[in-house]
């Protein structure tokens, strides 16, 4: 998952937009990362945040990579649930 990480943190430090963020999430999960994974390395990204407008950010994708955002921007079709709780 560092490579997700390493990416995502890349793009918010090269200025990338949310929209496109998200779309390399997507390719991700495309190509068979899993969701709790990706909630993973968004969850390091966040550790690695400079500022708030960073964390921010890595709240938003997180939201959409859990599925607690709106239907049209969820990068999976169920709900990511802990296996902390």
């Amino acid at each position: 998952m560092d490579q997700i990480t390493n990416k995502v943190i890349d793009m918010i430090r090269q200025n990338c937009n949310y929209a496109d963020i998200r779309s390399y999430l997507v390719e991700q999960r495309d190509v068979g990362i899993k969701q709790d994974d990706m909630i993973a390395a968004l969850e390091k990204c966040r550790s690695l945040a400079q500022n708030e407008d960073e964390e921010d950010l890595i709240l938003e994708l997180m939201d959409c990579a859990s599925g607690y955002c709106s239907s049209f921007t969820r990068i999976y079709e169920t709900y990511y649930i802990s296996d902390n709780n």
